[in-house]
């Protein structure tokens, strides 16, 4: 957006020294060439690129998820970064994977919220997770899509207009929160 752009171009660099960062309550340093630091809770950023990129097994972060409640924070050096992310030729710099954040500015910063640009004014923000609402998912077996419209090409019928979709209850199924998952095993666990 224009605002963050703007403050990308003119140096709005030395975001280190009018922002404070602190995950699930401890002060995070923020390196000194993050010009930008973005939260994402989904494996897409800016057209759907992962600025998280790829988690091993061996690595000290957790493989980001959308049912853990945990956001992702990364940074970004510039524009030509942020380039380089969109060309999946780098990742983001990952700063930290967190349940809560909090952000302590001290003068004027250029931010976006769903890409909507705003100037944040010096203030305190915190983010936190809130009202989880169950999210659907369509199975992985399900009957063929009717009218003559196939999976690859859900928005056209058979004769290329729009397609009503006949879709059933037993179609979805409910992705399980973490918390789910992890009752689900200690109960599996306790059988055996």
């Amino acid at each position: 957006g224009l605002y963050g752009m703007e403050g990308m171009i003119k140096g709005g660099g030395a975001l280190h020294r009018h922002v404070s960062l602190h995950l699930d309550g401890k002060f995070v340093k923020i390196p000194s060439d993050v010009t930008g630091i973005i939260l994402v809770n989904i494996a897409s950023y800016g057209g759907g690129t992962d600025p998280w990129g790829a988690t091993s097994s061996r690595s000290k972060w957790s493989k980001p998820s959308m049912a853990d409640g945990v956001v992702e924070v990364v940074g970004v050096t510039g524009t030509f970064h942020l380039g380089l992310i969109q060309t999946r030729m780098a990742r983001a710099i990952r700063i930290g994977q967190s349940k809560t954040v909090k952000f302590i500015t001290r003068k004027h910063v250029p931010a976006q919220v769903d890409g909507e640009p705003w100037i944040v004014p010096p203030s305190q923000i915190d983010i936190e997770w809130k009202n989880r609402v169950p999210m659907l998912k369509k199975r992985s077996k399900t009957k063929p899509f009717r009218h003559g419209s196939s999976s690859s090409n859900l928005l056209e019928g058979s004769r290329g207009d729009e397609a009503e979709l006949e879709l059933e209850d037993e179609d979805f199924e409910l992705i399980p929160s973490q918390e789910d998952v992890k009752k689900k095993r200690s109960s599996f666990k306790k059988k055996q």
